[in-house]
């Protein structure tokens, strides 16, 4: 198998992730929620410039060595400082990993739907994390639409935190394929209602309204990546009953560019533009 994946030029991650993301394809097939929604449907040829560019070109080529390259600066620079040294007692080192496992699951994923929260509050970070929500109309791929800087400021946000912590860094690959599968599960257009489960886990009917542009009292709600417990927990969650959004997105997304490219190169645009008009403000005011 090794070897397969080698010729390929595949390594077990993306492989994993190709194989999660074929069964969603066929599952959305033998049971859709939506009726009548098609596989080639508007904007599937954009997702699927983003799952080719995020789910492998950039974490292949850009990411996975910018990550070895800041965890190695990151530790010489704790070790000289000499902080590096108290690792050696961190909390979970040493545990054993049906311990380590799910306390770093839920510890993760706490402080990504805390990073969430600030994609939608803070202005700059919104203009990133819009990419994701320009889809409208929902399933699986929609999972893999956004900006690469995300996984930048998720993980940059992320790195120091649980790094201090001394979990075994391998457990973070099996979480990440925890991670992509409950993701595309959230998105998906698979008609499966985990009822009271949904307090808990992440599912379609509960993300869905997350996505959703035409009711005032879902916006900023249902920030949950895995677990939709936090926002149960902390009063972000919405999800009505007996209805779904009819439109998804967000205000005046007809105006919003509609392919890979633009939608990559939009967010720096329109902070370019801010800055000048500032600029010009302040400027006007002398």
């Amino acid at each position: 198998m090794n070897e397969f994946l080698a010729s390929l030029h595949l390594d077990k991650g993306t492989a994993a992730f190709i194989v999660i993301s074929f069964a969603f394809v066929a599952l959305e097939r033998l049971r859709p929620w939506r009726k009548g929604q098609r596989l080639f449907r508007n904007g599937f040829f954009t997702d699927l410039a983003h799952i080719t560019f995020n789910g492998y070109f950039f974490r292949r080529l850009f990411y996975s060595a910018a990550s070895v390259y800041l965890a190695v600066h990151f530790a010489l620079a704790m070790e000289g400082l000499g902080v590096w040294n108290a690792l050696n007692s961190a909390v979970m080192k040493g545990q054993p990993l049906w311990i380590q496992f799910p306390v770093l699951f839920v510890a993760q994923d706490f402080l990504k739907y805390c990073i969430h929260n600030l994609l939608h509050r803070v202005p700059f970070l919104w203009q990133f994390h819009k990419v994701h929500h320009s889809v409208q109309i929902m399933d699986w791929i929609g999972n893999m639409r956004y900006h690469w800087l995300e996984v930048v400021v998720y993980n940059s946000l992320l790195f120091i935190p649980l790094s201090f912590l001394g979990f075994n860094p391998r457990l973070f690959y099996f979480i990440a394929l925890f991670e992509i599968t409950i993701g595309h599960f959230n998105h998906s257009n698979i008609d499966f209602d985990i009822k009271w489960l949904g307090y808990v886990v992440n599912n379609p009917r509960f993300h869905i309204w997350h996505h959703c542009a035409d009711d005032p009292q879902a916006v900023n709600k249902n920030f949950g990546i895995m677990l939709s417990l936090w926002d149960w927990i902390f009063g972000t969650a919405y999800m009505p009953e007996g209805r779904v959004p009819q439109v998804l997105g967000f205000p005046e997304i007809e105006r919003y560019p509609s392919r890979f490219l633009t939608q990559q190169l939009f967010p720096f645009s329109m902070i370019l533009r801010v800055l000048r008009r500032t600029t010009i403000e302040v400027k006007a005011e002398r």
